[in-house]
């Protein structure tokens, strides 16, 4: 299973799975810059990293600080309606926090960024699960859409690490958690 991997759903009662899509590589750079977050930003020339590594091994050795991972999918055009279906999107463990981004819009992170005024809390043992409803403007239905993940590392090995359901227990805790997500293990 990659590290990513993004879930189309209808959710209500039950969450019944529509379509998935899965990545093992993204564009990455080190740094920071608010564009790299925006569907126009030209990620042409940026390295692509192996999701399922840190960048450490990937020719990073020692970097602390700010980066930036990108992923460009398409979404299916709708028929006949305005809501698509829910989008789950599962990033396995990011050391040490992230903040992530659909079309630039904001829709979720854990752990804290030393750069942005805050403390920097560390979240490098959490899975991370974000949804964006089927009808957020930030979708771009029957076109080309960007997932941006912004991360800090503090010390040590950093970006994105182990891969949900990795290991027996993690699963067992994940069923426990989301019994609804158990048909995605």
């Amino acid at each position: 299973m990659a590290t990513v991997l993004l879930i189309f759903a209808a959710c209500g009662r039950e969450v019944q799975e529509i379509e998935k899509m899965s990545f093992d590589f993204a564009k990455f750079s080190t740094g920071y810059d608010p564009e790299w977050l925006s569907t126009g930003f030209d990620d042409s020339a940026w390295e692509e990293l192996n999701l399922r590594e840190t960048w450490d091994t990937q020719g990073y050795d020692k970097y602390d600080g700010e980066a930036v991972y990108r992923i460009r999918f398409d979404l299916p055009a709708l028929s006949g309606s305005d809501r698509g279906p829910d989008l789950l999107i599962y990033l396995g463990k990011i050391d040490d926090a992230d903040k992530v981004y659909v079309n630039g819009k904001y829709i979720g992170g854990n752990g804290g960024f030393k750069g942005d005024g805050g403390s920097d809390i560390s979240f490098w043992d959490i899975d991370r699960t974000y949804a964006v409803y089927g009808n957020d403007p930030a979708l771009n239905w029957g076109g080309s859409n960007v997932l941006a993940i912004r991360v800090y590392d503090k010390e040590l090995e950093g970006g994105m690490w182990q891969l949900l359901f990795e290991s027996p227990w993690q699963t067992d805790i994940w069923k426990a958690a989301y019994p609804q997500m158990q048909k995605f293990s």
